[in-house]
């Protein structure tokens, strides 16, 4: 698929930071720009009394300000070190009696000076319940004008994308031309088409408002990102299947007695884990293999033995962990298990001592039987293996992998 360049939604004689942003962003085509969904997309709702303000729903009111509670806010300063505000309006209905509270937390001074002044107030959100009393956070403040508009208009609120706010990013949106819509193809046939899909999701179709649509295009995005993200993994096996490793032979005998190691029976599943992984350290192609479970599980246990196998074959072994004292924990694991074994062990950590440090890199250059289990310095310039052949990470996710 031909992708259309972002840059075209800009004027090409003067640089933007917008652009700049999105593409630091990874946002590099109108394409990808579509990806950001709206966080909401409503029709702007008709003016009623406050007994119509409902929980969940979005209202348009308005009412004269019984009373404003201005104070500064915890979060202290925002951008460019401007002051910030939590305010607090209590406000009674044109229409009725009745009392609905306007707040804003962390706001900029120009809320502050919009209300400053005002007696009466036109506004419209999403109403919420504080105990038993109506609200609405961070309520969208009204001119008469637009209060008093009959016809209905559909509201989209887009996400603040690196720094760019959603009104910008509702603009941009604005500008991509159909066609550009119509080159996301699908990868199958569905009740609902992926282009139409996108339309509702967007608020850009007659169907935006509607739940059952809404769900269905849901459900077709949700789809769509499932399947391009397994033809990825499939891509990658495909890459990896190309690509050479040592290949390893493991006797009955060794297999046994790397399970010896511990004081208890593999269960099945620790059983069944172990064998895939000796079918892919005979394969001849490298290993990309997540091991997943409940804490206390036996994950590390598994990680023992299959590091003892490589180990045993004069092979080098690292394992990385994101924190220093898990690092710490899993050196006194490893150790207590190859007490027996002539292997060498060694921590590396950020606090580990440049003496020490120069041992563990000196060591990790020669000795081939050597486990080295350590924090991100693991993938320092300055460390360096002689045969480095099975890595294994743990609690991969606080990598940002």
């Amino acid at each position: 698929m031909n992708k259309t360049p972002l840059s075209l939604l800009f004027n090409p004689k003067a640089a933007s930071k917008t652009l700049e942003k999105l593409l630091q962003a990874n946002i590099t085509s109108q394409e990808e720009l579509l990806w950001v969904f709206p966080l909401r997309v409503y029709q702007s709702p008709k003016v009623r009394s406050f007994s119509h303000a409902t929980e969940g729903q979005f209202f348009r009111g308005s009412g004269k300000i019984i009373s404003r509670k201005i104070s500064p806010s915890y979060a202290g300063k925002g951008k460019r070190g401007i002051r910030l505000f939590n305010i607090n309006l209590l406000v009674q209905d044109h229409l009725s009696e009745e009392l609905l509270s306007l707040t804003w937390f962390n706001s900029y001074p120009n809320i502050q000076k919009a209300i400053k002044e005002l007696e009466d107030v036109y506004f419209e959100g999403l109403v919420s319940i504080n105990k038993t009393n109506k609200q609405i956070i961070s309520a969208k403040l009204l001119t008469t004008d637009s209060f008093h508009q009959t016809t209905e208009a559909t509201i989209r609120e887009y996400p603040t994308i690196n720094s760019i706010p959603g009104k910008t990013i509702k603009q941009l949106i604005d500008k991509v031309s159909n066609s550009v819509f119509e080159n996301i193809k699908s990868f199958h046939e569905n009740k609902i088409s992926l282009v139409e899909s996108f339309k509702i999701l967007h608020g850009l179709s007659q169907f935006c408002c509607e739940p059952a649509q809404i769900e269905m295009a849901r459900g077709e995005i949700i789809y769509q990102e499932f399947f391009q993200d397994q033809l990825k993994v499939l891509a990658r096996r495909q890459i990896i299947k190309q690509r050479n490793s040592h290949i390893f032979h493991f006797e009955s005998k060794e297999i046994a007695s790397s399970q010896l190691l511990h004081p208890f029976t593999f269960t099945d599943d620790q059983k069944l884990a172990m064998q895939d992984i000796l079918n892919d350290l005979k394969s001849g192609n490298p290993m990309m293999r997540m091991i997943q479970g409940d804490v206390g599980c036996g994950k590390t246990a598994v990680a023992i033995s299959a590091s003892y196998l490589v180990l045993n074959h004069h092979a080098q072994v690292a394992i990385m962990c994101p924190t220093e004292t898990l690092a710490r924990q899993h050196y006194q694991s490893f150790s207590k298990s190859y007490q027996n074994q002539k292997i060498k062990i060694h921590l590396l950590v950020g606090s580990t001592k440049k003496k020490e440090r120069d041992v563990i890199d000196q060591d990790l250059q020669k000795i081939e039987q050597v486990i080295v289990i350590g924090t991100h310095t693991l993938f320092q310039e300055s460390v360096k293996f002689k045969n480095l052949q099975l890595a294994v990470i743990d609690e991969q996710h606080k990598f940002g992998v």
